[in-house]
């Protein structure tokens, strides 16, 4: 290329530099264009709120009404299923207080027997034949099994015995004597337990997700006046997390989220919970419970 056509060119490149941007700078200004559309776009998909599929029932009073998760009125389903039904007979010979697993193979039972001068009460199991001790709860007078909602959590005076199965494989109690209070769990077969510190009063109330990986606890101050949400991950090694203020649970289909009775003195109404600890309150009202998530 001769001398005269390189300084056309270089006077191309410089009237093209004078008459605005440069070559470079405009590749640069394109760049920098498509890194804010891409930003932009990542927020506006981070911002959009979802919400938990299905419907809950909850009632308010004699009031008997359906919302979806946005809190918006929702027909209420032709029929449905209330969560982890329960297979099988109880035992007569076991005594009163029992509680079967949902396929029924295994019956949860307290044994109360006099060593001596001291009476002992025992959380049993039996299946297949087989008795198997799980926990010590105490002296005879260790209050009754009852079931894990909040109908036997009140049902007797003192703290109550609230056991709950997951969906077959593993066993949660909470522990009866003096604070501080703690929560307890037993792997089916082996029958392993392990203790965990609760948060807020004693295990008022157990719920376990569909899948049995969640577990959610209610636990009530010793006057029953304040109640604390607490969620564990069964699948990690840490204490169960705080994740509202509340009692009265019902899972999501999912397993993912928590529709719950709201305390009534900090933050009454119907919430939806997460199990990472994100809230929303679906219903602003006093009096509100949930009573099933319907897919």
């Amino acid at each position: 290329m001769d001398y005269s056509r390189r300084r056309a060119m270089r006077t191309r490149v410089l009237k093209l530099e004078q008459g605005g941007f440069g070559i470079r700078e405009r590749w640069m200004l394109l760049a920098a264009a498509s890194i804010i559309a891409v930003t932009v776009a990542f927020v506006l998909a981070n911002g959009r709120e979802t919400f938990p599929a299905g419907t809950i029932g909850y009632r308010a009073g004699a009031v008997e009404a359906w919302v979806n998760a946005r809190g918006e009125t929702a027909e209420a389903p032709g029929a449905w299923a209330p969560p982890h039904q329960t297979a099988g007979y109880p035992l007569p010979e076991l005594g009163p207080a029992q509680f079967p697993s949902p396929d029924g193979r295994a019956i949860a039972f307290v044994s109360t027997t006099g060593e001596g001068a001291w009476l002992i009460s025992r959380l049993m199991v039996r299946e297949g034949g087989v008795t198997t001790e799980v926990g010590q709860l105490g002296g005879g007078d260790s209050p009754a099994l009852v079931l894990g909602g909040k109908g036997g959590a009140r049902s007797r005076g003192g703290v109550p015995l609230i056991v709950s199965w997951s969906d077959g494989q593993m066993l949660a109690w909470g522990s009866v004597m003096e604070p501080p209070y703690y929560l307890q769990l037993a792997e089916r077969g082996s029958w392993k337990t392990r203790s965990l510190p609760l948060e807020g009063g004693y295990a008022g109330e157990l719920a376990w997700a569909p899948g049995g990986r969640h577990l959610a606890i209610s636990t009530y101050a010793k006057d029953r006046t304040d109640h604390t949400i607490l969620i564990l991950d069964t699948a990690g090694s840490e204490p169960p997390k705080r994740v509202a203020k509340g009692c009265v649970m019902i899972w999501s289909p999912d397993g993912r989220h928590l529709a719950l009775h709201g305390e009534p003195r900090t933050q009454p109404g119907l919430w939806v919970v997460s199990v990472d600890g994100e809230a929303r309150r679906v219903i602003d009202r006093l009096g509100v419970a949930p009573f099933a998530w319907v897919e």
